[in-house]
């Protein structure tokens, strides 16, 4: 399978735990928020949805050099064996995923004629009994250098674990939450264990405001890193002690599941191939340089999976982004010629 190409690759593993699972899409009859009381009609889609842990690490797999290795649980039903095969065919590392007899992680997908939409997800799954026991061993079982990701699906605790674990390594650490649980991650500390947060606007929101969270991870690290996507306006970095903005690429969008997920994925690909996470120009903006950067390298990523309807666009790969690059299908497309090898 072909890999991006990267001279400066510096992990050798990465170690995640977050939900796996499957689900459904419905597609909503009118535009306005679904009310508190409402019955709403919905088209069900033939598109496939997952769950964060399988698509960040997804793209990580197919994308990047090195192995990824989810820490997570499957139900013994069907729908969680296929989703292991799908893992593995992609090129994961299942070992130290459980089988157990809670049912898989499942979750509805709602989404507004103009692609947005939110999904609600089964609380009592197999991803319900992801312990935080779990996380030393895995690290300990996994080659050096390395990365973790804690992503939602699985309980605070067990994520709190994997960064605890992770820091102790010295491993890059890498963390999302979803809204409902900013008070949570923020007061158990989890974010002075981080390297990097990647969360969207409305996380950013719950947690007091993506200035606030940034001050806040800074105090503990001061090269942290904090990545809010804003949908199709692109996404704000900060880093180096500034905000800046990657702007989205204009591209026909199906659907935007997943696509804050393979960002995060594409932020880990480029430190991990050690592309800078920001590079401002003096209007705040990403300028011109000579040399890509992480965050650009995740909107072209992002950029390719919301022509999908699917929540994890399987045709992304490293052969399709380099056919982008040469076919030069954004402004800064000759920076990424050595990461692709061109």
């Amino acid at each position: 399978m072909t890999r991006l190409i990267s001279p400066a690759w510096g992990y050798a593993a990465l170690v995640g735990t977050g939900g796996v699972g499957h689900g459904q899409m419905f597609a909503l009859e009118g535009d306005h928020t679904l009310g508190r009381e409402e019955s709403r009609m919905g088209a069900l889609l033939e598109a496939r949805d997952y769950c964060k842990l399988h698509i960040i690490s997804h793209y990580i797999a197919a994308l990047g050099g090195m192995t990824v290795y989810p820490v997570s649980a499957v139900g013994q039903d069907a729908a969680g064996q296929a989703l292991l095969h799908q893992m593995r065919q992609a090129g994961m590392d299942t070992r130290f995923m459980r089988t157990l007899p809670q049912p898989t992680l499942y979750s509805v997908c709602f989404l507004y004629p103009d692609a947005t939409g939110g999904n609600i997800t089964t609380s009592n799954s197999a991803c319900a009994q992801v312990d935080g026991s779990w996380m030393a061993p895995a690290l300990e079982g996994t080659p050096g250098p390395q990365m973790v990701l804690a992503a939602p699906e699985v309980s605070l605790e067990a994520r709190n674990a994997l960064l605890q674990a992770g820091r102790q390594k010295g491993a890059y650490t890498v963390a999302s939450f979803a809204s409902g649980e900013a008070e949570g991650f923020l007061s158990r500390g989890m974010e002075a264990l981080c390297d990097l947060i990647a969360i969207n606007g409305d996380e950013a929101a719950a947690a007091g405001g993506a200035d606030a969270l940034y001050a806040r991870m800074r105090a503990y690290n001061p090269g942290a890193v904090l990545s809010v996507t804003r949908g199709g306006q692109g996404a704000d970095i900060y880093a180096g002690g500034a905000c800046q903005r990657v702007p989205g690429i204009a591209v026909p969008v199906v659907a935007t599941g997943g696509a804050g997920d393979a960002f995060t994925a594409g932020l880990i690909l480029g430190h991990a191939a050690g592309l800078p996470m920001h590079k401002a120009g003096a209007d705040g903006t990403f300028g011109q340089t000579a040399l890509a950067t992480a965050p650009e390298l995740a909107t072209l990523i992002a950029a390719q999976t919301v022509g999908c309807a699917d929540s994890i666009a399987l045709d992304v790969s490293a052969d399709s982004l380099r056919s982008w690059i040469v076919d030069k299908a954004w402004p800064v497309a000759p920076r990424f010629a050595a990461l692709f090898g061109l």
